[in-house]
């Protein structure tokens, strides 16, 4: 008797644990396990709202760490010593990000048509976000022009960075969102991994033809992708 007593309090512990575990799940992550047919007829929508809207590429600023940099050069008492070391990681720093990010849109420029295409920094996500739709993007050679207007309707951007950001799971990717700036999801051909988008920037002056070739690379699977999956969905 004592011990069918322990067995029905272990099964309750049990079911109150696997509940537990249950209602711990995002809600996002309990939406894509029961809403897969929603998720298809959103990324079907999706690639017909790309295709005939606008993609803008986000580049990075590196604004970080440039700005610690000019803080630590405008030290009143800075050593002369140290003062040209850093002026020199500072120029370093803005070409590699200058070098890097003109290679990732003569990617674009030369190997993407599946939509518009426009450019802006990082920094401008908040304001993109906000419903800005001017005065934030570059031109092709990533000077900022004031006039570059982004045109009514759907857009998309696409980043390079990790893949669900939010876990440890991410890999590192061109990854496309939607205008929330969250990643959209499967099937929508979202992402295209890359190796390293560290080994990729780390590479830029002795390796430049090489990082030329990987981003014309990654960019012509990003459109190859999106030209199949459209296929597939635009009649």
């Amino acid at each position: 008797m004592m011990e069918k007593v322990q067995i029905i309090k272990l099964k309750k512990i049990l079911l109150l644990a696997c509940l537990g575990l249950i209602f711990s799940i995002p809600i996002n992550a309990q939406n894509e396990m029961v809403s897969r047919s929603e998720r298809k007829a959103i990324a079907e929508q999706s690639i017909k709202d790309l295709n005939n809207g606008t993609l803008i590429l986000r580049l990075k600023s590196k604004r970080n760490k440039i700005k610690k940099l000019k803080e630590l050069l405008s030290a009143p008492d800075i050593k002369e010593g140290v003062r040209v070391k850093l002026s020199k990681e500072l120029g370093r720093t803005i070409d590699e990000r200058n070098r890097y990010n003109i290679t990732l849109v003569d990617a674009f420029e030369n190997h993407y048509s599946f939509s518009n295409i426009y450019y802006m920094y990082d920094t401008a996500s908040v304001s993109l976000k906000n419903g800005t739709r001017k005065g934030i993007f570059l031109d092709k050679n990533l000077e900022f022009d004031p006039n570059i207007e982004i045109p009514e309707g759907n857009f998309f951007v696409v980043k390079t960075g990790t893949t669900n950001a939010t876990s440890t799971t991410g890999v590192e990717a061109i990854v496309i969102m939607n205008k929330e700036l969250k990643d959209m999801q499967r099937p929508f051909p979202y992402y295209v991994r890359l190796n390293s988008i560290g080994r990729l920037f780390t590479r830029i002056f002795n390796h430049k033809n090489l990082v030329k070739k990987d981003s014309k690379d990654v960019v012509t699977r990003l459109e190859r992708n999106l030209q199949k999956y459209g296929a597939a969905v635009i009649r």
